[in-house]
């Protein structure tokens, strides 16, 4: 199974090419989770360097503000701003408090940590090798095969994480695979035409499958 992911995610490389560097200091992870709301990677991005430039992403520049302040900032990273400025606020406090180690059960202690972040975190700072998909990434490897899709989140993620099982450069497929579900394997509209691993995908195969079922019926 990891033979097949790892040329799967090979493929994807070719198209999408080297990974961009990520963010990878834990606190800052935190806080790029927390500063936006239900907003796309360039307005979250844009968020939290606004966030940085003008209030500072330590703990003691974050406490040394006001929550107007950081709320006005932080404004363009969408709805509920005051609510958004209290969880920053609140991760600063933690983190003076009980600092930021590289535990999943400290790290879920912050705002807007579940298992997936916490797992993300461990992952890029060289903690563990497994792929630690976010939503997008998650719906790709469930459409290939890897994991059973439930209607409980974390039993899908849970499921996944142990399909795909560790991987030489876990990092890269983590970034790779969220950006095809981002920009191919969409969770409405997938744009199987133009995916390049469509031939490894479950998903696929019995779109195709159904569509041969609805024509001879017809």
């Amino acid at each position: 199974m990891e033979r097949t992911l790892t040329g799967i995610v090979a493929r994807l490389a070719e198209v999408y090419g080297k990974p961009r560097a990520a963010i990878t200091d834990p606190f800052e992870m935190i806080l790029l989770e927390n500063v936006a709301y239900l907003v796309d990677d360039a307005r979250r991005l844009e968020t939290f360097r606004k966030l940085r430039d003008e209030i500072g992403l330590s703990p003691n520049a974050i406490l040394a503000a006001s929550a107007g302040e950081i709320a006005k900032v932080i404004e363009g990273g969408g709805m509920l701003p005051p609510h958004r400025a209290a969880k920053v606020i609140e991760c600063a406090r933690l983190a003076e408090r009980i600092g930021v180690p590289l535990d999943k059960k400290v790290l879920r202690k912050y705002p807007g940590v579940g298992e997936p972040l916490a797992d993300r975190i461990l992952l890029f700072n060289g903690k563990q090798r497994t792929v630690a998909p976010e939503s997008n990434a998650l719906r790709v490897l469930l459409r290939l095969g890897f994991g059973t899709e439930s209607k409980n989140y974390a039993a899908s993620y849970k499921s996944a994480v142990t399909a795909a099982g560790e991987l030489p450069d876990a990092k890269a497929a983590h970034i790779l695979l969220r950006r095809h579900g981002q920009e191919v394997c969409k969770n409405k509209a997938p744009r199987c035409e133009v995916c390049v691993v469509r031939g490894d995908c479950d998903f696929y195969s019995n779109l195709m499958a159904r569509s041969r079922v609805s024509s001879h019926e017809r």
